[in-house]
């Protein structure tokens, strides 16, 4: 596992578990509860959609500031991918 990244949010953090490299083509990044008591899911790479997906583990709720900083990390993951292909 490789932890090269954290990137913090209002009440989670989003910690970078694989990055690109000959093994993996794409990210995959832990989403965890900001004390860092507790694993909320994963983002990473959804072949059928051709695009980043937010993968909750169960028995996870969320309210809507967290889902906002998912939807826009998740975007933000989206830009940079098309800025590498120009």
């Amino acid at each position: 596992m490789k932890d090269t990244g954290k990137i913090e949010g209002k009440w989670i953090y989003f910690r970078l578990l694989f990055d690109k490299d000959e093994k993996h083509k794409t990210q995959v990044w832990g989403i965890m509860a900001k004390d860092g008591t507790f694993e909320l899911g994963g983002i990473k790479w959804f072949g059928r959609w051709r695009t980043y997906a937010f993968f909750p583990n169960s028995n996870t709720i969320y309210e809507d500031d967290c889902l906002i900083e998912i939807a826009n990390f998740i975007k933000r993951l989206m830009d940079e991918r098309k800025l590498q292909k120009l």
